[in-house]
């Protein structure tokens, strides 16, 4: 099992990567319908997101049913491309 530090030099490590790429390589689409490097990075955390609340819920005996993720819908109204 990881200890946090291990978690910590991981995600550490992906940011420098992610500042060192050039912003029209994290930013490029291979086509008009696939994501960028910036969208799938912001897909995942909105992903962990409501999987979370998914869990917590789930404990609580508060879901009967899984909300819906319209992932595309949370790409095109966060608009990670403009984040710096």
């Amino acid at each position: 099992m990881r200890d946090n530090q291990e978690f910590t030099d991981l995600v550490d490590g992906f940011y420098s990567l992610l500042e060192q790429t050039p912003p029209e390589l994290v930013e490029k689409k291979k086509n008009p319908t696939s994501w960028s490097l910036k969208e799938i990075v912001g897909h995942l955390v909105d992903s962990a997101s409501n999987n979370h609340q998914r869990f917590v819920r789930l404990q609580l005996g508060n879901l009967k049913v899984f909300p819906a993720y319209d992932n595309e819908g949370w790409i095109a109204v966060q608009r990670y491309n403009e984040y710096e």
